[in-house]
C-alpha cells in the first residue's frame, strides 16, 4: 500500500472531498429544514453565470449601511449578493428592490434558532454558490487583502485556484474612532473608515481551536471588555472566502468550516491572509446592543453585551482609542502590524 503520509496535500484535500463529514451532514439536514423558511422576496439567482463571484450576508434593522456595502463590494468584484432580511422593522426591499445583481430572502425564524444564521447561510450556498468563489459576511464587515491597490479580487482568486486552495483566512480586525464610540456618525452611503479608521496594532494572542482551526483573540473587545476574562473574548478568526463544494458547511458562524480542512488556510508561512475590517464601534452601537439583547442575538448575549452596555452606561463619551491605536491606512498597515501577510504571493 502506497504510504499515507507521502500523499500529496491537494490530492489528500480531494481524497477528503469524496466522503461527507458527519458535521457537513448535520448541517446540511438543519439547512434542509431552514430551507422553507426563506421566503424569496426577489430571486434573481437564475442570472448568476458559471464564473461569477458570490457573496452572502444577512441582517436585521441595517438599511442605513445597504448603499456603502452594496458599493464597496461591487467595486471588489463581486458580481451577485445573496441576502436574508430577518424581520427588519423597515424591509430591505425598499432599498434592494431592482438591483439586478441581487437576490433577497426573509424569515421569520429565530436568528439564535439557526444557530445564528448558519443555517440559512448553508441552505443558500449549498444551492446557488457550489462551484463559485463565495465570501460570506456581514454587513459591518469590509474584506481585505494584500496588495489591494495594485492587485484585483480576481487576480486574488486566480492565485488561490492556481495553488489549489479551497478558502482564504482573515483576522476580523475591530475599528473605531479616535474621539468617542458616540461620535463616530456614518451618514448613509459614506464609507465608515472617514469615522472609524483606528485598530489595536498589538494584544492579539492565538491557541489551538477544537475544529482544526486557530481561535484567535484580542483587539478592543478584549482589551476593554474582556481584560479579566479573555477566553469570553470574541473570537476573530474568520474563513469567509471558500470556492464552494456540496460538501462543505459552515458550522460556527464563519469562524469554523466543514471539512476542517478549510480552516488551514493560514497555517503555512508562504499562506497569504487578509482581514475584515469590522465597524461594530460606530455611533449605533448602543442602538445594536440593545437590539441583540432584545432578540438574543448573540452567542454570549447575557454577558458581552451587558459589559458592553455597562461600560457605555457609564459615559456616553465612551473611547477605545488608547495607546495601542494605529491609523488604517490601507493593508500594508495590518501588513506591518503582522495582522495580515502576504505570504508567498508577491
Amino acid at each position: 500500500m502506497f504510504p499515507f503520509s507521502k500523499i500529496s496535500a491537494p490530492l489528500l484535500a480531494k481524497r477528503r472531498r469524496k466522503f461527507w463529514h458527519p458535521v457537513v451532514r448535520e448541517m446540511k439536514s438543519r439547512a434542509a429544514w431552514s430551507m422553507p423558511n426563506l421566503v424569496p422576496v426577489q430571486n434573481l439567482t437564475h442570472l448568476i453565470k458559471p464564473k461569477d463571484r458570490l457573496l452572502m450576508t444577512m441582517g436585521r434593522d441595517e438599511n442605513a449601511r445597504l448603499p456603502y456595502f452594496l458599493k464597496y463590494y461591487r467595486d471588489l468584484g463581486i458580481d451577485h449578493f445573496l441576502f436574508v432580511d430577518n424581520e427588519s422593522d423597515t424591509p430591505m426591499a425598499e432599498i434592494l428592490a431592482g438591483e439586478k445583481d441581487v437576490s433577497l430572502w426573509t424569515t421569520n425564524e429565530s436568528y439564535a434558532d439557526t444557530r445564528f444564521g448558519v443555517d440559512w447561510m448553508n441552505a443558500l450556498l449549498g444551492q446557488y454558490a457550489v462551484g463559485h468563489w463565495v465570501l460570506t459576511v456581514d454587513l459591518d464587515e469590509f474584506f481585505v487583502y494584500p496588495f489591494m491597490g495594485q492587485r484585483s479580487y480576481q487576480e486574488l482568486l486566480a492565485y488561490l485556484d492556481d495553488c489549489e486552495k479551497s478558502s482564504f483566512y482573515t483576522l476580523l480586525v475591530d475599528m473605531y474612532p479616535k474621539g468617542s464610540i458616540a461620535s463616530a456618525h456614518v451618514p448613509v452611503g459614506e464609507s465608515p473608515l472617514k469615522h472609524a479608521s483606528y485598530f489595536d496594532r498589538m494584544g492579539y494572542y492565538a491557541v489551538k481551536g477544537g475544529h482544526e482551526d486557530t481561535w484567535t483573540r484580542g483587539g478592543p473587545r478584549l482589551r476593554a471588555f474582556n481584560s479579566e476574562t479573555h477566553d469570553a473574548a470574541p473570537a476573530l478568526n474568520k474563513t469567509p472566502l471558500i470556492k464552494w463544494h456540496q460538501r462543505f458547511a459552515y458550522h460556527l458562524s464563519t469562524h469554523a468550516a466543514y471539512p476542517a480542512f478549510l480552516n488551514h488556510a493560514h497555517k503555512r508561512h508562504h499562506d497569504p491572509t487578509g482581514a475584515l475590517l469590522h465597524f461594530k464601534f460606530v455611533s449605533s452601537f448602543r442602538e445594536k446592543i440593545d437590539q441583540a439583547i432584545k432578540h438574543n442575538n448573540h452567542y454570549d448575549n447575557s454577558k458581552e453585551y451587558q459589559k458592553y452596555l455597562a461600560k457605555l452606561k457609564t459615559s456616553e463619551a465612551y473611547t477605545l482609542y488608547s495607546s495601542l491605536s494605529e491609523q488604517y491606512t490601507g493593508p500594508e498597515s495590518l501588513i506591518k502590524a503582522n495582522l495580515m501577510t502576504p505570504g508567498a504571493w508577491k
